[in-house]
């Protein structure tokens, strides 16, 4: 068997728009909350239950498979080699289900914590249950279901979460645009959240079409020409690729 197929040395994230991509190279990656649901933590069923914390995104897959991704997330993605992922602590999450062993421990200090019985394990299980997600279930984007009974097993997260956090938010105010938004405007004026990353670190930029990789490419030498020197510059734009072109070759 050939374990090199076996996992991916690349962690990719997402985005559906070039602006957006070039908004990366200019400022690196920020986080933004995003509504994660721990019903894997009621053990006797019932309802939902979810709340935002604020993240960065990546899926651990080959270029081969990143078409299916795309549908879900948009049609640009930039992709990082794992050892910058591990260096900045990008953590693989783990994936569970109600009344698994993980589980079972994890909601019996949970509810320690909700009941009062035990204050200071709030501090100990909230950074656990950050890289936590359930094996499947409902997609939400930009506060709507953006798809249904998702396998979220089969996108390989790989997952940053700020050491310093601003606290979570409940549901209610992740659905409400003006308080999203206002609460993700807060972690972008604080520089220290922001993901940096070098021309070495980067392995493939991902544009949608063939036609417009030349454009990008310009925008990215306008963007990037007082950042890097002109050789990282030409060794970022010998890294682009378009999705159209992984389709008809991988």
């Amino acid at each position: 068997m050939n374990n090199k197929n076996l996992s991916a040395n690349t962690v990719f994230h997402f985005t559906n728009s070039i602006d957006n991509l070039l908004s990366i190279f200019k400022n690196g990656f920020y986080p933004q909350y995003c509504l994660e649901d721990i019903i894997y933590l009621i053990q006797d069923g019932g309802d939902h239950l979810e709340y935002a914390i604020p993240m960065v995104s990546f899926c651990d897959i080959p270029l081969s498979q990143i078409q299916y991704h795309t549908k879900k997330y948009g049609k640009y993605a930039i992709g990082l080699y794992k050892n910058w992922a591990k260096k900045n602590k990008v953590n693989p999450v783990i994936y569970t289900y109600q009344k698994s062993a993980i589980t079972e421990s994890l909601a019996t200090n949970f509810l320690k914590f909700l009941e009062n019985v035990c204050p200071e394990t709030g501090e100990q299980i909230f950074p656990l249950l950050h890289y936590v997600k359930p094996y499947e279930g409902n997609l939400w984007k930009n506060g709507e279901i953006k798809e249904k009974n998702v396998r979220f097993y089969d996108e390989r997260e790989w997952r940053y979460v700020p050491s310093k956090i601003y606290g979570f938010l409940s549901k209610a105010d992740y659905l409400s645009k003006e308080s999203r938004i206002s609460k993700n405007l807060e972690m972008i004026k604080d520089i220290s959240k922001y993901l940096t990353f070098t021309p070495n670190d980067i392995r493939y930029i991902v544009v949608q079409d063939e036609y417009e990789i030349l454009d990008f490419h310009k925008k990215l030498v306008e963007l990037t020409k007082d950042e890097f020197a002109d050789n990282n510059i030409t060794l970022l734009t010998t890294k682009i690729i378009s999705m159209e072109k992984i389709i008809e070759d991988f």
